[in-house]
């Protein structure tokens, strides 16, 4: 499913160069035509382009809102594993049921996460959906503990932390060359240890 989600990235940035009937510039992936929920995931038509993305894919999602005095701007925006990432903005048709089924498909944690919708300030970007959980393994074999959170807001699987270039360095220097060298392949890898 990733490597059709990479090759329909890149057929929607091209896409998003171009200008529109109208002579308006449009802004990448920002504006997708419809979009549409179920049990599975999220389709997302565009041009004539489709594409599938499953929920257990969604690695985080962030909020954003821009206003000013002839422009308004609200959109979600879903990360992915391998930094891949997608832009809806609220125009799209079925923005709503989008909203109003987050919680149906997805645990989120944070009960409140309406309410910061609702709150979030002018030309802000704000997290509303982290899946902590998608690089843990079915079994554990060896336990790595760290005794708190950073105070930086880094954290090991965000994949930006000093702890994992540790462990990554120590993976390396104890296994050789079939540690990967990048943040995600890692992850990858740490979580099929047996």
């Amino acid at each position: 499913m990733l490597k059709i989600w990479r090759k329909f990235r890149v057929s929607l940035q091209a896409i998003g160069s171009l200008n529109t009937n109208e002579g308006k510039k449009r802004t990448g992936m920002s504006h997708f035509e419809k979009i549409a929920v179920n049990d599975k995931g999220l389709s997302i038509t565009n041009d004539g382009y489709e594409i599938f993305m499953e929920w257990a894919e969604v690695f985080r999602i962030h909020y954003s809102r821009f206003e000013s005095e002839i422009h308004e701007e609200r959109s979600l925006i879903f990360d992915y594993e391998y930094g891949e990432f997608v832009e809806i903005n609220a125009t799209a048709e079925g923005w709503d049921a989008l909203l109003d089924n987050l919680e149906r498909y997805l645990e989120m944690e944070d009960s409140t996460w309406r309410r910061k919708v609702t709150d979030c300030p002018n030309e802000t970007v704000i997290t509303i959906y982290v899946n902590d959980r998608m690089f843990q393994p079915e079994r554990v074999n060896a336990l790595m503990i760290g005794d708190a959170p950073p105070g930086d807001g880094t954290f090991f699987f965000n994949g930006d932390s000093a702890l994992l270039e540790r462990v990554k360095d120590s993976f390396a220097l104890g296994l050789g060359e079939d540690v990967p060298e990048d943040h995600w392949g890692f992850l990858h890898f740490f979580r099929s240890r047996e």
